[in-house]
């Protein structure tokens, strides 16, 4: 299980973290509506601390939607 946290904006990018078992990789996907199509960010591994992040770098100008799952 995790723990996804509020995503925040860095300069142009948002930033995703959550809480997850550093044993496990996780895809962090993104969609522009709650029913729309969810694309792959990419596989994360937290580091030890359980705490893992994703920087979105091509983010819509819209409304974003994330979510963590596990393969």
């Amino acid at each position: 299980s995790n723990s996804m946290m509020t995503p925040f904006k860095q300069v142009a990018n948002w930033v995703i973290q959550f809480a997850g078992n550093p044993s496990f990789t996780y895809r962090v996907q993104r969609a522009t509506s709650l029913t729309g199509t969810w694309a792959a960010l990419g596989p994360v591994v937290p580091l030890a601390p359980g705490v893992g992040t994703l920087t979105d770098t091509n983010s819509p100008s819209g409304q974003a939607f994330y979510r963590v799952v596990t393969p």
